[in-house]
């Protein structure tokens, strides 16, 4: 169960209002801390490269520390400080609006109590922790190294030359054309472009051939491994076009176990042909990509509401046909008929209903049962009811009823699988379950 909580330890993103020179105290986010070493300020800015050693404990028990993860990974721990914002409190190994308190050789322990941690994150706590326990880090910041310093080195290095050059992780560039951007590129910040990946004449693949020939998007991340291409990428602006390789022998000296294939040739490289599309503060893709998905959702929507209308007027015209005449409707368009009453009270949210059932079509097509041995499920069905484990006209429906009764749901589109349809229910069909309810409790 200790392993749960393992990726919990966080990173918060708004900075702390205190005064400067403070040895305690507690941040926005709700952590108290302590500087053993060092005092409380405000130095640190985004896209700066925090070093770090860090111990997260439960009480007195070890969940994770930085010596662990290096031993995994034979690296030092080291993250690029993402945006002071409060949108993410507590998503990295040490909460961040405590970490932006401090400096290089600063030492500190961070705490807070455990329910409040879980509440916070928004997950239930697990059983082996106790409401009286504490969730600490003890962190030791060892290195800063200042993204403007950072930016400015790659600046420098961004110029067209005619041979190779290579960067400190022993990636090997050259820049055939200059974008117009003045913004100078920052880790977390995210890059669209289209790529040729190769090994010598032989290409592995690109972007432009691809069914659709989009641009790929990333994240530029520090990755502090030798010849990683993040280092290449921070370099580059919107509208860049460079080369970036990689010794293949290189390659296969890290992986030792990993033969070369014969086609490849002991002096080749393993070359990136990059054009940058376009280069994005980490932020404003972000924003776009909600918008995008608010949109799309909006559409998608409006799309299963009138699947939904129409499909009112198909169930109005199917009860018709079979002189089905007693049936209910709900606000929300589903359609029922009681052909048994049950006894007892109905099943209400956070209940669980054991049901048989049997769904088909509207022309009659069966595509699932828990009753016919076809579909080789033949037990009850049970399912926690108002908890969107199933679709919503089965939510609605299996609080109409109480233990006994027999009836049939007739669920249009929009309380359905909508537009994308499922397996081998077709998009936009109104689905009708014969269900029989066998348990409540």
């Amino acid at each position: 169960m200790k392993k749960a909580i393992l990726g919990l330890a966080g990173i918060a993103l708004v900075a702390t209002m205190v005064s400067c020179g403070n040895k305690k105290g507690t941040t926005k986010s709700g952590v108290d801390y302590e500087f053993f070493k060092g005092s409380a300020g405000t130095t640190l800015q985004e896209g700066d490269i925090i070093e770090l050693d860090y111990n997260l404990k439960v009480g007195d028990s070890l969940l994770n520390s930085s010596a662990q993860q290096s031993a995994m990974s034979g690296l030092p721990v080291e993250f690029v400080l993402p945006e002071n914002d409060s949108a993410n409190y507590f998503s990295s190994p040490v909460p961040l609006d405590g970490l932006y308190l401090m400096k290089a050789n600063d030492s500190a322990v961070f705490k807070i109590a455990a329910p409040k941690f879980f509440e916070k994150i928004g997950q239930a706590k697990p059983g082996w922790i106790q409401d009286g326990d504490f969730i600490s880090w003890e962190v030791k910041v060892l290195k800063v190294s200042a993204a403007k310093e950072l930016t400015e080195k790659r600046s420098a290095l961004r110029k067209i030359n005619a041979d190779f050059a290579k960067l400190d992780n022993g990636l090997e560039y050259k820049f055939e054309t200059l974008g117009e951007s003045d913004r100078a590129t920052q880790f977390n910040d995210f890059i669209e472009f289209h790529v040729l990946q190769k090994i010598g004449d032989s290409v592995l693949g690109s972007t432009r051939t691809q069914p659709g020939g989009q641009p790929a998007q990333q994240q530029i991340t520090r990755q502090p491994q030798k010849f990683d291409l993040s280092e290449g990428l921070a370099m580059m602006r919107s509208g860049d076009k460079a080369t970036f390789r990689i010794p293949v022998k290189e390659i296969f000296s890290q992986n030792p176990n990993q033969p070369r294939p014969e086609w490849i040739k002991e002096n080749d490289y393993l070359v990136f042909e990059i054009e940058a599309i376009n280069v994005k503060p980490g932020k404003e893709f972000r924003k776009e990509q909600e918008e995008k998905q608010a949109k799309a959702q909006a559409e998608m929507e409006a799309q299963s509401q009138a699947a939904g209308a129409a499909n009112i007027q198909e169930i109005e015209a199917y009860l018709a046909s079979k002189s089905i005449t007693d049936f209910k409707k709900t606000a929300s368009g589903l359609y029922y008929v009681i052909h048994k009453e049950g006894t007892g009270s109905k099943a209400a949210k956070g209940q669980t209903v054991s049901v048989n059932y049997s769904g088909k079509l509207l022309d009659g097509t069966e595509f699932d049962s828990n009753t016919n041995p076809k579909y080789k499920h033949v037990e009850p069905f049970e399912v926690p009811v108002g908890q969107g484990m199933v679709i919503k006209g089965w939510d609605e429906g299996l609080q109409l009823f109480s233990k006994g009764t027999k009836a049939t749901l007739y669920i249009p589109s929009n309380l359905a699988y909508g537009p994308q349809g499922r397996d081998n229910i077709p998009p936009n069909s109104v689905l009708v379950f014969d269900m029989e309810i066998l348990d409540i409790k």
